[in-house]
């Protein structure tokens, strides 16, 4: 095969596999921040928070919790909690507590 001909090959290539890794990007994070959302309704959240608009207010507003506080904080927050927010270290796993702080670090709105 000439110089060309792998050149154009490759390129090819590349303009197929490209789009393909770039969509895959956010289509990963996606399922993390949903199934945070979902925590935040079936872990009882919004029964002392406030997100968009809906939920308790014993607990802040958490609708823009994400240009407020950086994730680590958001993290230790949900496990020690702090005040009358009790710590749910024990009750979510790790992974459900990193889903959280994804949906929530995603939480911008400027209330």
């Amino acid at each position: 095969m000439t110089w060309f001909g792998r050149c154009r090959s490759s390129a090819l290539t590349f303009a197929l596999v490209c789009p393909v890794l770039l969509a895959q990007a956010p289509q990963e994070e996606k399922p993390v921040v949903h199934t945070g959302a979902e925590l935040f309704q079936s872990s009882g959240c919004t029964h002392c928070h406030m997100m968009n608009g809906e939920g308790g207010t014993k607990g802040p507003d958490l609708s823009g919790v994400g240009r407020r506080l950086k994730p680590e904080a958001i993290k230790i927050q949900i496990q020690q909690g702090k005040g009358a927010m009790p710590p749910f270290q024990d009750a979510l796993s790790d992974d459900e507590i990193n889903a959280l702080v994804r949906y929530l670090e995603k939480a911008r709105s400027k209330k």
